[in-house]
């Protein structure tokens, strides 16, 4: 870039508080002495009392120099592109020295009165390397050199890197920009260009069309050597996908996508996309996923380029996913914007909702709202149920704090505030009252509150009462059944849920959704009783998992739950992934036992939904790393990991296996990929999995790209790497020696899985000095979470390079230091590694993450407790009678049939008699041993649903459930008739109190006729 025009725009001229208004300042744009990547300048821009225009520099450089001359010549040193602009004003000359001054004043020639003018800056500043503001990167061009290009990442407050402004949301403006470029590259901007004059020397200036009127961390420019392809949609719009050169196909799928969104946004809103093209950029380095700049939408390469040979569906899905989330925004932001950025999740919880309900509806075979309950909603809740968490509509005071909230809450949490709206108020309604909002504030600024008035104007529902609980207040509720008559009344207790099992005196409205989709709601008040339109032995609330919250219900109703809404699959698959969802979150915070939790989990034996058994294998691999924290569960850890593995695991791999079928969908191949991901931590020890990944990574290295698909690529690189330390430097070549950024980004992955002390350092160190900012943490957030002693190696490697870890990043977005402090010590689970990890950064703090610091912190002392509270419960007897009952009904001991019988909880038990009473003779005209699981047998036989430890616990009135010989010696009746009901015999001498001994009384004793 070379002498560029200025910013232009109607600047009012008035007196501030002691005739000076506050300075337009570019804080973030000084750096330290000493940095590698060049000094920046503070820029200090203020009308001063007498109407003169005051620019004054200062060196941000505590060495002192000459203020931007002396950035330039340091830039020049170190090849940094340096950006030039013009300072004029109203009634004084141009000035144009090129040397920045000292300090001095450089004013206009007369006073100005108090009027509306035209103000131009002329200032210099760098391309720096921070992925932030307007910023360097390298790409690869046709012929395989390294070259630079240019281009910009403003949000949120980085517009005032690139050019002095009122880097503020609601400060709106129309933009003109022009660029000179060298000859050979394609200079991009928000609008389409205007002109292009060849300069004669081996440069070009373009100048592009005025902007709509739009915020300044939507302003864009780009400067780089591209391909592209392109299309238009229905009306016109013509949209480009511009990719790095030589590989414009890698576009194609994105270009669809966004055609596709375009034509679906404009039906939904009822607004025509404003500007005349929309073009999208893949950006080499990029700091997050992408950046919604009106009319020209940045990407990071991976998240828009896909090779449709070789990309995995979770790729693909990711792509689809970013590129409708992005052009959201181009209305839902753009078009109207929020006034400050406490209103953030305007912007992007609204995009998220739309990028799954849009992509839902252009793929509904990804079943992509069950995902979403899983993934958005999922870690929404995870992070909300932290102290440390923050209100949706979170309050900031300093706009440098706003990069601390782009995260589960603004995006996820929003999302699910809005897809609780859609359940209030309905489909019609709901697109009516967001058209209408639309149409009041385009081109202008909104609140929260103005679009629930919108929303409730079109439906006539309270919806502000309703939202303002979930969106000004931390945390959700917990909803607990307190009773359920089976005829319609529900008693219900609500409280705040958070992780470690405390609560609070907060309290919410909330919409219980129920059955197929009835609506009650519950009061703002702490019980209630509600009336419903439903009569059953069991009920599933929040149905269809609208409301972001967790519902607890009575202990005796898990067992129905288990066998119905789970094993039978009566539920539909969204409440069966809530089901477990909550499930496992209860007993983290120790309001549900071990043992009711493992009835819901291990009832999934016989799913079929790949949405559902996705959520599961999550579940197993959360549960396994918890236990993973201390030695002192390494016992039940390994009781849990095998029960897993058998049970769970091992039947959906036999479906899929490692080979792709042509058969194979969208969801078959990302759920393939998932288990694949979880052998490293359950299958790490089986021989013929290690020589499985071996083979395939061995056809892969030749070139067969077909034996080593992408969906598990990182995987096998893990188990091969974690047996064979002497494929690390293979691996590296392999880093370098492919192409595509996914690729790379795999072997990063796969390195984590170093297997000794001293891979492991040359893994970071690699990581620390030759990969790129953007993916550099992704080493060392596989290692942390790969073994016990990846976890430690970590951590103790961030804190030896703390000062590399902090040069590497610089000023750049504070999620990347984010990402490295999860790759750093997320996974701990004790409460001396939680006093370890706030000792070290009380020495050495980071400003711009305390939130991530402090919800690190909480979440490791919560694993601690839960920890404490599983090592203390009754779980390791559970597996170990679990995994007894799977040995004994092993096919050489039964048919087939039997062992089918015996392991499914199908049916529930609330025909088996209290502890107190015979059967009844209601029950047991309705029980059937054909509907009984053999496990749920031996489990309720124990008191409290315990197997006890130890002979001396076992309850005085029941038999030994480990004496199994008279119910494996049933036969299965010919031509699959139900076997007779068993009948309690309340005379039985073994009914009566007896004291504790050795000798087991046979099971059948329950039974007549056994």
């Amino acid at each position: 870039p070379g002498p560029a025009r200025g910013v232009r725009g109607v600047v009012p001229v008035r007196e501030g508080e002691g005739g000076v208004p506050a300075p337009v300042e570019s804080k973030r744009g000084a750096r330290r002495a000493g940095d590698e990547r060049g000094a920046g300048e503070v820029l200090d821009l203020a009308v001063g009392a007498a109407g003169r225009g005051v620019v004054r520099w200062r060196d941000a450089d505590p060495a002192g120099g000459a203020g931007p001359g002396r950035a330039a010549d340091h830039a020049a040193r170190e090849g940094a592109g340096v950006l030039v602009g013009v300072v004029r004003g109203v009634g004084g000359e141009e000035r144009d020295d090129g040397r920045g001054g000292d300090d001095g004043d450089d004013g206009f020639e007369k006073a100005l009165g108090a009027s509306s003018g035209e103000l131009t800056v002329r200032y210099r500043g760098i391309l720096n390397a921070d992925m932030a503001g307007f910023y360097r990167s390298e790409y690869v061009d046709v012929h395989g050199s390294k070259q630079r290009m240019a281009s910009t990442q403003f949000e949120s407050i980085d517009a005032r890197r690139c050019f002095p402004c009122f880097d503020e949301p609601e400060r709106k403006a129309t933009f003109v920009c022009s660029l000179r470029v060298p000859r050979h590259m394609t200079a991009l901007s928000n609008m389409p260009e205007a002109s292009s004059r060849d300069n004669g020397d081996g440069t070009k200036s373009v100048e592009f069309m005025e902007s709509p009127r739009m915020s300044t961390y939507l302003v864009a420019l780009v400067v780089s050597e591209v391909d592209h392809v392109s299309a238009t949609t229905r009306r016109g719009v013509l949209v480009r996908c511009f990719t790095p050169p030589g590989k414009p196909e890698l576009g194609r799928f994105a270009l669809e996508c966004a055609v596709e969104a375009l034509e679906a946004y404009e039906e939904m809103f009822g607004i025509p996309y404003p500007l005349p093209k929309s073009d999208m950029v893949a950006i080499p380095e990029f700091a997050a996923g992408a950046m919604e700049n009106w009319g020209l939408v940045t990407y990071r390469e991976v998240d828009m380029l896909v090779d449709p040979a070789t990309a995995s569906s979770r790729q693909k899905q990711r792509v689809a996913e970013v590129v409708i989330h992005e052009l959201a925004h181009q209305w839902f932001g753009n078009l109207v914007t929020m006034f400050w950025w406490d209103d953030l999740w305007l912007n992007e919880g609204f995009a998220t909702y739309l990028e799954t309900g849009i992509c839902a509806k252009l793929h509904p075979d990804w079943s992509l709202w069950e995902q979403f309950v899983t993934e958005m909603q999922g870690r929404a809740l995870s992070l909300d149920a932290l102290r440390s968490s923050h209100p949706i509509q979170v309050p900031i005071a300093k706009a440098e704090e706003v990069e601390q909230v782009f995260d589960a809450i603004s995006y996820c949490k929003g999302a699910a505030a809005v897809r609780m709206v859609h359940a209030v108020v309905g489909e019609e309604k709901f697109v009516e009252g967001l058209r209408d909002y639309m149409r009041e504030f385009e081109y202008g600024n909104a609140t929260t509150a103005d679009l629930w008035r919108a929303w409730e104007r079109a439906s006539g529902r309270p919806v502000s009462d309703l939202m303002s609980d979930w969106t000004m207040q931390t945390g959700f509720p917990l909803l607990e059944v307190l009773s359920w008559d089976n005829n319609g009344e529900l008693r219900l207790r609500q409280s705040r849920f958070l992780a470690d099992g405390s609560t609070d005196e907060s309290l919410w409205t909330i919409p219980v959704t129920y059955g197929d989709g009835r609506l009650a709601m519950m009061p703002r008040q702490a019980e209630a009783t509600l009336h419903l339109d439903a009569a059953a032995p069991w009920i599933k609330l929040n149905a269809g998992q609208h409301a972001p919250l967790r519902v607890k219900y009575p202990d005796a109703m898990y067992a129905e739950l288990a066998a119905r809404a789970v094993a039978r699959r009566e539920a539909p698959a969204t409440d069966r992934i809530g089901l477990v969802s909550d499930a496992a979150a209860l007993c983290r915070a120790g309001k549900l036992s071990p043992d009711n939790f493992f009835e819901i989990l291990f009832a999934f034996e016989a799913e079929t939904e790949a949405t559902v058994v996705s959520t599961v294998v999550g579940e197993l691999l959360a549960f396994s790393k918890t236990l993973r924290a201390a030695a002192a569960a390494a016992e039940l850890r390994a009781a849990f990991d095998a029960l897993a593995r058998d049970a769970l695991l091992a039947p959906q791999f036999a479906k899929l296996a490692w080979e792709p079928r042509d058969s194979d969908g969208h969801l078959d191949r990302k759920l393939r990929g998932e288990l694949v991901a979880a052998l490293p931590t359950f299958c790490a020890d089986d021989d013929d999995v290690v020589a499985e990944a071996g083979r395939r990574f061995e056809a892969f290295e030749r070139g067969d790209k077909a034996a080593l698909p992408s969906e598990y690529q990182a995987t096998v690189y893990k188990l091969v790497l974690a047996r064979d330390a002497a494929l690390f430097d293979r691996l590296l070549a392999l880093h370098d020696r492919l192409e595509l950024n996914e690729e790379k980004k795999a072997v990063l992955v796969g390195l984590g899985a170093a297997p000794t002390d001293d891979l492991r350092r040359r893994a970071l160190n690699f990581a620390l000095d030759a990969v790129k900012m953007q993916d550099f943490f992704y080493v060392a957030l596989s290692m942390h979470g790969a073994s016990a002693d990846g976890r430690d190696f970590t951590w103790s490697h961030f804190k030896a390079n703390f000062d590399k870890y902090r040069a590497k990043i610089g000023d750049s977005n504070s999620s990347i230091m984010d990402a490295c402090l999860a790759g750093a010590c997320s996974a701990f689970g004790t409460y001396a590694q939680a006093d370890e990890i706030q000792a070290f950064f009380a020495e050495h703090p980071l400003p711009r993450n305390n939130r991530k610091i402090a919800q690190t912190l909480e979440a490791v002392r919560t694993a601690a407790k839960y920890l404490d509270s599983i090592v203390a419960s009754s779980a390791g007897d559970w597996l170990q009678a679990r995994a007894a009952l799977r040995a004994l009904v092993s096919p050489s001991s039964l048919s087939s049939a039997s062992r089918r019988l015996a392991l499914s909880a199908t049916t529930p038990l609330s025909f088996l008699p209290p502890r107190d009473r015979p059967f009844s003779s209601r029950a047991r005209r309705r029980s059937s041993l054909g509907d009984l699981s053999l496990f749920s047998i031996l489990y309720a036989a124990s008191s409290s649903r315990r197997f006890p430890r130890a002979a001396t616990r076992r309850p005085a009135t029941l038999p030994d459930p480990f004496d199994l010989l008279s119910i494996c010696s049933y036969e299965e009746p010919a031509g699959g008739a139900a076997l007779s009901p068993p009948r309690y015999s309340s005379n039985r001498a073994s009914n009566a109190p007896r004291e504790p001994d050795d000798s087991p009384t046979p099971l059948s004793s329950l039974f007549d006729g056994s």
